[in-house]
Parts: structure tokens; sequence; C-alpha cells
């Protein structure tokens, strides 16, 4: 039987017109048709119709997945411009190097902009989505991918099996590695690259730069490692509306190498005039530079202690106490990769407690240089006078609560106005860490105990109940030069309090007017006291063109002695070693100190914003309790959403 007796076609009267010289079976319209073909025109109807059916079931999946991504991406972009990082951060999924990776100035862009779906696609776990934004008019294009976990759509990673394997290209300046999906791209990367060395050494260039090794990863990792240098895929960084790396690509790729191949200048923030400097800087800056031929340190005087984030736009970097804020504007670089590849940078050669400062987010934003913790001085010759014993070196809270009693009651004369007195945060935060400790670890740092708000409360509690009884001035309201004010007149006027906190530099001052004792601050009958520590450090800005070269110059700080008269303590022990740093201490100072360090703990860089001047002032004016300050602690802006990044 010929095919040409089943034909189902319906033809209209066009085509019918086509079809008349062609023979037409000779059917009696009223014989039955086969079984078998009725069936299988069922099938064949019925599988038709499915197919309508998916096809419109695939077109609203893709327009679901499309709506589902936008408005995640919407909440992003709304996060980001209110300065909520934390909210922003929360669709980036757990990986805290993906999540911190998003302060990167190219990534701050595209949330800044506000990214627009315009393809998304369902790939087994993975969504894949195509993204458009724009910068100053020009449209920029990427992939993206998210998943759901934990019942939540996510930002993720693009996946292994989106990048392929990494390949490898020879050029007269070294090796060029991409991986597959930036194949394509291959020439033209490795191109530019030699009009960029072309450029570069246009006059001359040190043969020992050659060869090297550019890498288009597919992270973001950097590394300081001679002859390497790696810049992220532009499939993370951006595309152009041609589907092509986009110019910041470019940019990024012409720094680095120009960069490698010629002479750097560094400017770096160093403490303003009128505050003592860790160091000689210049001296230390003059070492480097012998030691460094190819690299020149500008030395440049920061506003104050606290500098203003816009001065470090112009910086490659800054020794300062690093501050929550300026990690969460992106004015930070990221150190944990130069970290992790330096080999001549290792956590083992850093006192444990000080090097544990250097981080937030479980990522490395600073290298310590040096530490200062405020102790304990007690007014001796009160205790003598009171005939009560002076406490020890391992004394408790419930001990010193009862001197403050017993002494200053016992006082003959006017000369003790208060039992306690710290005109820093430095009792609240011993306090808190000292609060219900259970830690059995020989060193405090060890048990990792970060700082809870019932910890905070119980503090902020106590401390509103030692101004309320007379035992303490309230000093909230007093600015840092009315705070110094305050001790120094009250010391040098012999009306003071019973016990003060104070700074190991002003031990000699103290000793010189009254008889002094000094002591760690006090712990439990289970636990010694905890000591705050206050580390200060260097950094790189993430503004910075030279990060390799500034990485070289803070890391030949980290090895320079402290200036002896002030007692700071040398973050590395090796160079307390060298300079006698323990052993040069006054023996009252050096055993306060000793007995106190091993004990003592940094204050973080997220805990630095804890016992603020407005929650302190709010639990002792009463406008709030301590638990109810403790659960408010001030909020930390994000980003820079006044004008961009």
């Amino acid at each position: 039987m010929s095919d040409d007796q089943f034909e189902w076609h319906i033809a209209d009267e066009e085509e019918d017109q086509g079809h008349l010289n062609r023979p037409r079976p000779n059917r009696d319209p009223r014989l039955p048709i086969h079984p078998v073909w009725v069936v299988a025109i069922v099938v064949i109807i019925g599988g038709l119709f499915a197919g309508r059916q998916i096809i419109n079931q695939n077109d609203e999946s893709a327009e679901a997945l499309v709506t589902s991504v936008q408005e995640l991406l919407d909440l992003e972009h709304e996060a980001y411009l209110a300065g909520n990082g934390p909210l922003f951060l929360s669709s980036f999924g757990n990986d805290i190097g993906w999540q911190v990776a998003q302060l990167l100035l190219y990534n701050q862009e595209k949330a800044w902009a506000g990214l627009r779906v315009t393809h998304a696609e369902q790939f087994n776990n993975d969504i894949r989505v195509d993204v458009a934004w724009e910068v100053e008019g020009q449209g920029r294009q990427n992939v993206a991918f998210f998943q759901q976990q934990n019942a939540q759509l996510v930002h993720v990673p693009p996946p292994g099996d989106f990048w392929g394997l990494p390949q490898q290209e020879s050029y007269s300046w070294g090796n060029l590695t991409l991986y597959e999906a930036d194949w394509d791209w291959q020439r033209e990367i490795g191109n530019f690259v030699n009009r960029t060395v072309s450029q570069a050494c246009a006059d001359s260039c040190d043969e020992e730069r050659f060869p090297f090794h550019v890498m288009v990863r597919d992270d973001y990792r950097d590394t300081p490692v001679a002859g390497e240098i790696y810049v992220p895929s532009p499939h993370l960084m951006a595309l152009d509306e041609d589907g092509r790396p986009a110019p910041i690509f470019w940019d990024l790729l012409a720094q680095k190498v120009t960069t490698y191949l010629t002479p750097a200048i560094i400017r770096f923030g160093i403490p303003p005039s009128g505050v003592l400097p860790a160091i000689q800087y210049q001296e230390a800056a003059d070492e480097f530079m012998r030691l460094h031929s190819d690299i020149t340190i500008e030395l440049v005087s920061l506003d104050s202690e606290t500098p203003d984030p816009a001065q470090l736009l112009d910086l490659d970097g800054a020794a300062l106490q690093l501050s929550e804020e300026l990690i969460t504007n992106g004015l930070v670089y990221d150190l944990t990769d130069f970290a992790l590849e330096d080999g001549d940078l290792l956590s083992t050669d850093f006192y444990e407690q000080v090097w544990l400062s250097s981080f937030w987010r479980e990522r490395m934003w600073q290298i310590p240089h040096v530490a200062e913790m405020g102790l304990i001085f007690y007014d001796r010759m009160a205790y003598q006078v009171a005939e009560h014993p002076e406490p020890t070196l391992r004394w408790t809270w419930d001990e010193m609560a009862e001197d403050m009693v017993t002494v200053v009651n016992a006082a003959t004369d006017s000369a003790i106005e208060w039992g306690y007195l710290d005109v820093t945060r430095n009792t609240l935060f011993s306090y808190a860490y000292n609060w219900k400790n259970e830690c059995t670890e020989e060193a405090t740092v060890r048990c990792n105990r970060r700082l809870e708000p019932q910890a905070a409360s119980a503090a902020l509690d106590w401390y509103q109940q030692l101004i309320a009884s007379g035992q303490m001035p309230d000093v909230t309201q007093l600015d840092a030069e009315e705070s110094r004010s305050l001790l120094l007149n009250y010391q040098s006027a012999r009306r003071h309090a019973l016990i003060w906190v104070e700074r190991p530099v002003q031990y000699e001052s103290h000793l010189l007017l009254d008889a002094i004792g000094v002591l760690p601050f006090p712990g439990s009958d289970r636990f010694d006291g905890i000591t705050p520590l206050w580390v200060r450090g260097n950094i790189i800005t993430q503004h910075s063109e030279r990060p390799v070269a500034t990485w070289q110059w803070i890391k030949f700080l980290s090895h320079q002695p402290p200036l002896q008269h002030l007692r700071l303590i040398p973050a590395r022990p090796s160079v307390a070693g060298n300079i006698g740093y323990w052993a040069k201490l006054p023996l009252p100072l050096g055993n306060a100190m000793r007995t106190a360090f091993p004990f003592a703990r940094p204050v973080l860089i997220e805990e630095q914003a804890y016992f603020s001047q407005e929650q302190v002032t709010a639990v002792i004016s009463g406008a709030m309790t301590a638990g109810e300050a403790a659960r408010e602690w001030p909020q930390v802006r994000w980003f820079d959403a006044t004008s961009g990044p």
C-alpha cells in the first residue's frame, strides 16, 4: 500500500491548485478505516497537543524564573542603595569569599547600576541568567548563576562546568592561561598584552621581569608572587553590548601589566602631626627604599587617627586602627590571598591574639603592627591608710567592688573622690569578655568567644550602677581631649579615684605624683581577667594601583620595632625579643603586663562599635535599659550610596 493512499494533509485552495495533476486515491468515504490507523491518529494528535502544552509550560517556567531572579536582583539593588550590607549579602549564600568579593569596585558598579534579567534558564541545580546594566550610558552584560538553597534563591559563583579546562598559549613576553569559556579571546588578550608591554617598555624594562605569566582566572583571587599576574575573567567583570570584554577588563589588565613592569610610587598615610607615631616612618621608608630601588615611598599625614574615608581614595595604604566602616565602604583591600600565597608572612610569626585582630568575616584586612592594652592603676597610699590589703595580680571583680567601698570610706581627707574612673571603653569590654566566661584554654583567644548581647547587657548594667552609686563620674558627654584632661587634672591635684584605667605609657608620670600600683583587669575565682587589646596595623586601599608593591612595604613595616617609650607591644614576638621589650619594662608594670597579655584578647573589628557614647548615655540616663541598649548596636553603613562607587 502506497503512502499516497494515506495523505492526512488538508490543503487550502492555493495548495489544491498546485496539486491538480497529482493522482488521487480512488476511495469510497463510506469504507471503514483500519483500527491500527485510528490508534496512530489519536497518538499523533495527542502528541501534538502534549507538545504544545510542554511548550506553554516551558514558556511559563522561563517567565517565572525571570520574575524570581529579577525580584532577588531588585532586592539586592535596593539593599545596596540603602547601605544595608547584611541584607545585600544575604542573597550571596554562605561562601564568605564570594560575599566579600562583592565589595570589589567593579562588582559595586553593577550593584549601584542595578541588574536587569534578559534571559533565564534552568540547568539541573543551577539557574543560568543573562543580566544587563548600564555604566555612563554604555550597555554592559554578563552571565550570572543562582541556586535554590534551603528554600531560598541565592546568587552563586559560576559552576566549574561553565569554565571548562584551563588552556595555555606562549608569547614573546611569557605565557597566557585562560579557561575554555574565555578561549575565543585568547589571541585578542595576548596581543593586548603585547601592546601594553611595548608601551610600558618604550624606554627600558628590567629583563629580569621576563618572562611573566598572565592568568585570566575563574575567580577573584590575587597574588603577590613575582612573575604572576592574575585578572578575573571578563565573565566575572563585564562584557560589552557585543558580548566582548568590556573596557573595565582591559583597563585592569593594562594596569596590572604596566605596574608589574614599571617602578612604583606608593602614597602611604601615617598618623597626623600631634599624634605620636608608632615608629619613625621616614627612617623606615628610607631603609625600605634602599632595599627596593624600584619602589618610592611618599608619606602623607592623615587628618586624624580615624581619617575621613575620602582621604584614603588618594592613598595606596595607611597606618591606622582599622574600623569596620572602612571595610564596608569598600575602601580596604582584602589581603587574604596575599597572606596565603606569600611564604614570608606566617601567622605563627605573630602573637596569636594580635594576629586575630586582622580578620573580619574570616578574611584578612591588615597586617598587624603594634598593640596596646589598658591597665588598672590604684592608689597604694589609700590602701595603706585604710589598712586594707593591696590587690594581687590575679584579683576578681568582686574584690575590686569591695575595695572601692572599704578603702574610699576609710579615707580621712578629700583626696579620693571616686572609687573608680575610666575615660575609655576598656572597662566595659573587659567586664563583658569576663562575664560568665568558662574558657578552659591557657589563652582566651583560643576560645574565640565573641561578644554577645547578654554579656554586653551585663557590662552596661554594672557600669550604670557604678555611676548611680557615685563610685564613678559620668564621662559619656566628654570628648577625648576633655576625658584626658579630667584624668590628668584630678591626678595632679591629688583629688582622684582610688582605682583608674590608664595606658602603660603613662606609668612614670603617675609614679612621680603618687605611690601607685598597677594590675591587669580583674577576673573571677575560676578565671584570670581579660584585658582588651587595641591593635593598629597597616592596610592597602582598594583604590591602589600598586597593591603588590604596597604589600611589600606593609610587610616590611610589620618588622619595625615601635618606639620603646610608647610601651606599644610589637605584633611579632621576634621583634619583641630583638629589642628586649618585655625585659626592659619597669618591674611592677612589666609584671602586670606579662600577667595580662596571655589572657588579653583583641577588640575585633566588628566589635569596635560596641559601647558607643550613645548607647552608654541611653543606659545612664534611663532612656534604655541595659538589655535594650545591648540589642541596639550602631548599624554600620555599607557602600558609598551617596555618590556611587
